[in-house]
């Protein structure tokens, strides 16, 4: 069984909640979020703010506090081969009840604010941590360096949502955001641009010939 190695990263002035699954071998030899330097979770989240890619530690927390981001992870401990999602079994989840509550914004219209990177953490967050806080998450598609195939350009867009909660306080603002996710560009199953909408999801990728279900590296629910 493995502990999480370190805290969660927070503070009242946080707008938007970001939340993994269980850290790497890397980051937890690096003991914070994201340490692995083939995820792409530091790229993306830098361009979608506008900012220079953070390298330090101490730059990295500079940058979230600044952005108003919360990160955590849904396991608080488990039984994990090495880095693997589909390993992790026996799972103890983490409370984000001082996150909600620490955090204004959060707790008083969490709607739309709370992300999940990949579809592990989703998976988990509704299994573990959705009966207990009735609070739907949003997910993203994973910044691992498993799901590196796509172009960072495609995740960048994806992940942009996250700069329309930051910016506003509005409970509003965000459940609309939640319901809509992110642009749909295209409705043909069959078309070439970088999202399709299929059986009421939004898919990131690529048509394959003679596939649908299988074809893409993430979905995404539609909700309204």
């Amino acid at each position: 069984m493995i502990v999480h190695p370190f805290p969660p990263l927070y503070d009242e002035e946080s707008r938007i909640l970001i939340l993994g699954s269980f850290p790497s071998v890397k980051s937890r030899e690096q003991n914070f979020f994201y340490g692995h330097p083939q995820n792409r979770f530091w790229k993306v989240t830098a361009a979608v703010f506008g900012s220079p890619v953070p390298v330090t530690i101490e730059e990295k927390k500079v940058f979230l506090h600044s952005n108003h981001i919360a990160l955590w992870d849904v396991i608080a401990s488990c039984k994990i081969e090495g880095s693997s999602d589909a390993s992790i079994r026996n799972v103890t989840a983490n409370d984000l009840t001082p996150i909600l509550r620490a955090a204004t914004v959060l707790r008083d219209a969490p709607a739309g604010r709370i992300f999940t990177n990949g579809t592990a953490s989703y998976d988990l967050y509704r299994k573990y941590i959705l009966p207990v806080n009735g609070i739907e998450p949003v997910k993203l598609p994973s910044t691992s360096p498993a799901n590196a195939a796509g172009p960072v350009e495609r995740l960048i867009e994806a992940w942009r949502i996250i700069a329309e909660c930051r910016e506003t306080k509005s409970k509003a603002v965000c459940e609309r955001n939640a319901h809509r996710f992110f642009r749909v560009y295209t409705t043909n199953c069959d078309a070439k641009g970088p999202f399709v909408v299929y059986n009421n999801c939004v898919w990131m990728g690529f048509r394959k010939p003679g596939s649908v279900s299988a074809v893409f590296s993430d979905a995404f629910i539609l909700r309204g």
